[in-house]
């Protein structure tokens, strides 16, 4: 599939930027102090893979391993498949989507470490519309049609988000193929295509990526196959359109990409515009939005806004979201790292500049105009735009400009060493396998993964949020396994690098909380409470733990805080409820109720069981007062006005217990314990032939209850009547009753 038709070494500096990239892989090996994070994947992955990967880096420079490469490819037609053949053909348009499906899902993220993959999940769960609107709602839409619109959602957003991360590479896949079979004119330069594209650090987005952004990327693609086949082919504009607004509707950034499709309209009909003055009205576009954005940032305007997501220009006092100024040395690593890292074959981009051809199609040169403008607004938005994570955290939001540069630079090779196509795409093959690969590899090892991250957080070019940031994701991801030691210890880091967040103070506080570090934890609710009053989980936790030192009077007073900013936050109540009884707090209890009803929480048994909690610790009056106080308010409630029954027979006051039960009988209340506790506290009095009559009212409502049954039995065995006692309790033994053993007799005799 692959010729050679020179010997690539004819002239080495074609092969220089190769045998840099692979010394800029041996670099982080030997200093880990150097910031190298685009090129770093052979710091993970252990020292015999290394060789393997070191020494196939050597040997793809030189011919007859390129020959043999050549000839393997040539077995692989399917990839081109004959276009006279039409099942043939089918067949190798099918298979390379099938085993690319297949190897992204085997190969998938082990960790979601890489972007805000956990907070995504989370947010596709609870339905939350995420900063990018179209993609949130698509993730959503797909979450709950593979659920059935069904609760317990048995599918989660994980693997819900690595389905449409692999669909989207399909897809990526396909225009790939596509876009290499129409800018080339051989197998050689196909393959230079194809390879320059699937070699791009950005493909981790089609390997199970939980973000928004693989449909994203794949989007990009499709609108560079439309815009290509326009020039080169004279394609429809609809497509072209439809693809651009598709990618912008998936993420914002897109926005970068519309001067490129204006240009190439304007391409498409005919007009040959200078590429010196194109350029130059770049540059001064550049500079003119560079000196806004300037004057945006000193004027403080939109609240900070430009402050929060762009880079200040020159140094000076930033926001600590910032990690470092745009002219400066940092931001030309960062940039560098993020380059290497999404489209390492950009690399021999500078061989262009060696010599350009005489004669040049002018569809290539139009296409060349339409890539260039693409890529410099590209990268001009990557370096001035939502810089408050940093690059390396921020890879993802910006790795679909790997698509248009690696296209770019495939064209530009192709375009000035048209020979040196075989050689090119062996060395595109080489940086796939000794950079993509291993990059693949070390995020489908959850081990792996997890070091490179916290490597990344602990040693890069980080702003303090950046930093916290990072903290916080891996002390949260160890929280949710179980690991409390680690946990702890990243989220007091967190706490460290960006104490202005509140966040991150309540994260350690919980965490130190359920290691029952009680003062600890206070201490910390309390700075929270102090930066933020209105932060009512900080607070309600803050009145667990003093309720948990025993002092309920604290508790309280800060319940009652989150109740007065929201009478409706619902774990409140409980806590709070718990701190007036212990408290002997009869109104309090009252009005909470009252409250907490206006507002749909029913704490009926809440205060029934703590009122119970409260007698057999020996404070049966005040209970007595407190369901009385209930019942009188509350007249409607039936479990009140029982339950205030019982606990004044309870007290040893059973005639004012009886009365109220009476009442209750009296006011249309038919409930079986209402009428059974009637006819038992007449019988314990000596009235039993007034119970007879409650009784025989109680059978015939409830003939299938057995406690009717056998205190019935008692009524007649009391008076003297075995006869009917042993009638109703053999009814109740039907029924499967618990007969006492006084009554046993009865049925013995």
């Amino acid at each position: 599939m692959i010729t050679l038709k020179e010997n690539p070494h004819r002239n080495v500096l074609l092969v220089l930027p190769f045998v840099a990239l692979l010394i800029l892989h041996l670099i982080p090996l030997l200093d880990k102090d150097i910031q190298l994070w685009g090129v770093d994947q052979w710091r993970y992955v252990s020292g015999p893979a290394v060789f393997v990967m070191l020494l196939f880096g050597i040997l793809v420079l030189f011919s007859p391993v390129q020959n043999t490469l050549a000839t393997a490819g040539r077995r692989l037609r399917f990839l081109v498949p004959s276009t006279k053949r039409k099942g043939v053909a089918r067949l190798g348009f099918v298979i390379p989507l099938v085993l690319s499906g297949l190897i992204f899902w085997i190969f998938r993220n082990a960790t979601h470490f890489l972007g805000d993959g956990y907070v995504w999940a989370d947010h596709i769960l609870k339905g939350i519309v995420f900063n990018e609107p179209v993609s949130s709602w698509m993730y959503q839409s797909v979450f709950k049609l593979l659920n059935g619109f069904r609760e317990p959602y048995t599918i989660s957003p994980f693997t819900v988000s690595a389905l449409i991360s692999v669909a989207s590479g399909i897809v990526f896949v396909l225009f790939a193929h596509k876009t290499a079979r129409l800018l080339s004119s051989n197998n050689e330069q196909y393959a230079l295509v194809l390879l320059a594209l699937l070699s791009c650090g950005t493909m981790l987005l089609f390997f199970g990526y939980v973000e928004p952004y693989p449909p994203f990327a794949a989007a990009v693609m499709a609108l560079m196959y439309f815009g290509i086949k326009r020039l080169k082919e004279g394609g429809s504009a609809l497509f072209v359109i439809a693809a651009m607004i598709v990618a912008f509707l998936l993420h914002p950034s897109a926005v970068a990409l519309i001067p490129g499709v204006v240009l190439l309209f304007v391409l498409s009909k005919g007009v040959n515009p200078s590429r010196r003055r194109l350029y130059t009205i770049f540059l001064f576009a550049a500079i003119g939005g560079l000196t806004a954005l300037w004057l945006l940032q000193r004027s403080n305007a939109f609240s900070g806004f430009f402050f929060e997501k762009f880079l200040p220009l020159f140094p000076g006092p930033h926001r600590n979201r910032i990690a470092y100024p745009l002219f400066s040395f940092t931001t030309l690593v960062e940039a560098a790292n993020q380059l290497l890292l999404i489209c390492p074959v950009a690399v021999f981009i500078f061989l262009g500049f060696i010599r350009a051809p005489k004669e040049r199609e002018r569809s290539t040169n139009n296409i060349l105009l339409f890539l260039e403008i693409s890529v410099a607004l590209y990268i001009l938005e990557f370096i001035v735009f939502n810089k408050n994570i940093g690059v390396s955290r921020d890879w993802d939001l910006f790795a679909a400009i790997a698509i248009p540069l690696a296209l770019l630079t495939a064209i530009i090779l192709i375009d000035r060493f048209p020979k040196r196509s075989g050689m090119f795409a062996c060395l595109a093959f080489g940086i796939l396998c000794i950079q993509t690969v291993p990059w693949i590899g070390l995020n489908a090892d959850m081990e792996k993964s997890e070091k490179r991250f916290t490597d990344l957080a602990t040693h890069n070019y980080w702003s303090d949020y950046a930093r916290g940031y990072g903290y916080s994701t891996l002390g949260i991801y160890y929280r949710r396994i179980g690991d409390v030691e680690r946990a702890t210890r990243y989220l007091t880091a967190t706490v460290e690098a960006d104490p202005g967040n509140v966040r991150y103070l309540y994260n350690l506080a919980t965490i130190l909380s359920q290691q029952k570090r009680l003062d600890e934890a206070a201490r910390v609710y309390e700075r929270v409470i102090e930066r933020d009053s209105d932060y009512l989980e900080a607070r309600n936790n803050l009145g667990v733990i003093y309720w948990k030192k025993g002092n309920p009077d604290k508790a309280a007073d800060q319940f009652e805080e989150v109740l007065c900013v929201n009478p409706g936050f619902a774990n409140s109540y409980e806590p709070l409820a718990h701190a007036y009884v212990k408290n002997g707090n009869v109104e309090g209890c009252t009005d909470l109720y009252e409250v907490a009803k206006r507002h749909g929480v029913d704490m009926t048994e809440l205060f029934v069981r703590l009122s119970l909690e409260a007698e057999r610790g020996g404070n049966a009056e005040w209970v007595a007062s407190l369901l009385g106080n209930m019942a009188n308010a509350y007249p409607e409630n039936s479990r009140f006005n029982l339950e205030y029954a019982m606990a004044l027979y309870r007290a040893g006051m059973k005639l004012e217990a009886l009365e109220h039960l009476i009442g209750m009988y009296g006011s249309g209340n038919r409930e079986t314990l209402v009428m059974n506790n009637i006819g038992v506290f007449l019988c314990q009095l000596g009235n039993c032939e007034k119970s007879l009559g409650i009784f025989e009212e109680a059978v015939r409502l409830y003939p299938e209850d057995p406690s009717v049954r056998v205190n019935y039995a008692r009524a007649f065995y009391t008076l003297g009547d075995h006869e009917k006692a042993c009638e109703q309790l053999t009814v109740a033994q039907q029924l499967n009753a618990r007969i006492p053993q006084d009554l046993l007799q009865i049925l013995n005799q």
